[in-house]
């Protein structure tokens, strides 16, 4: 029964009905709690999704009580140079990361970094040493420090170019965090270099030019271009986003409420200032059904 409600959960996660999620994966970590006790594999792993549940819930505090419970059985029983153990640090550091605790973040990002290191017998060549570093350079470009920032980004694409090539998603992903990178330096030349990188190699991978991962960079290089008053072709971008992510998720996401915004600060530069209004109240009647009202886009 365990198993079944373990699964359940999976199921209402990927249907991002968290709530129902959290009920049937209490349920799990009751039932094993019975029979194994707490100091258990498997009931740690209820103590993890419980810890995922609780991040999409925005209860930040919470999931870190269960991702620290679920980290000291994992080191309790297979010691802490286990690659569970490194994959839980990550996501302590993701959950400092939602709260703008960026120096623990990043102590905890680098903890992880050191133990994948370590698991891969200190080669910098392996996936997850990748990862580490793009999400280092993601925090520090929320912290303000670019230069940080570009050095693990920096390090992240030439991992991923050596284990997989050019043409790879993990790749353009990277470029694109680095043109973002480049924006706010506002070096718009190499920012615009490295968002086209990106979108051909989405194109390449995907096959079409009307998918997500192209859409998200053309968002950003709208926001580039909008910086460089270069109104027209920021519109021309941001609509073009618009349209693939109501395709992709309908018209009340997160990500359509994005795009309402990029258009109406175009438009507010633009001092049409009625359409701009009009893109605004889109953009925040999205955010708060979605976010809540103390949501910071709010």
């Amino acid at each position: 029964n365990a198993s079944t409600y373990s699964g359940m959960g999976d199921c209402y996660m990927n249907l991002e009905d968290y709530n129902k999620a959290l009920e049937v994966y209490q349920k799990a970590l009751d039932i094993r709690m019975r029979v194994f006790g707490e100091h258990n594999l498997e009931t740690s792993s209820n103590l993890w999704n419980i810890a995922n549940v609780k991040v999409e819930l925005k209860e930040y505090d919470i999931a870190l009580e269960y991702y620290w419970k679920y980290i000291h059985i994992q080191i309790d029983i297979q010691g802490e140079e286990h690659a569970d153990v490194a994959s839980s640090y990550d996501d302590i550091a993701a959950v400092y990361t939602h709260k703008k605790e960026y120096l623990k973040a990043i102590e905890y990002q680098n903890i992880a970094l050191r133990l994948y290191l370590t698991l891969n017998d200190d080669s910098e060549d392996d996936e997850d040493v990748g990862l580490m570093h793009e999400r280092l350079g993601q925090i520090y470009s929320e912290m303000n420090e670019f230069s940080n920032a570009l050095t693990h980004q920096e390090t992240a694409l030439r991992i991923y170019k050596g284990l997989n090539g050019e043409d790879d998603e993990d790749v353009a992903g990277v470029y694109n965090d680095i043109g973002t990178t480049y924006d706010s330096l506002k070096e718009y030349d190499k920012a615009l270099a490295h968002y086209a990188t990106a979108i051909r190699i989405n194109i390449t991978v995907n096959g079409k030019k009307d998918n997500v991962k192209v859409a998200e960079v053309e968002h950003n290089m709208a926001g580039g271009y909008c910086s460089q008053e270069k109104y027209g072709k920021s519109m021309k971008l941001f609509k073009s986003s618009l349209e693939v992510m109501i395709k992709e998720y309908g018209d009340d996401s997160e990500e359509v409420s994005d795009s309402y915004f990029g258009i109406g600060t175009v438009l507010l530069k633009q001092e049409e200032h009625s359409k701009a209004l009009k893109m605004f109240n889109k953009c925040l009647t999205i955010r708060v059904e979605e976010l809540g009202e103390d949501d910071d886009g709010v």
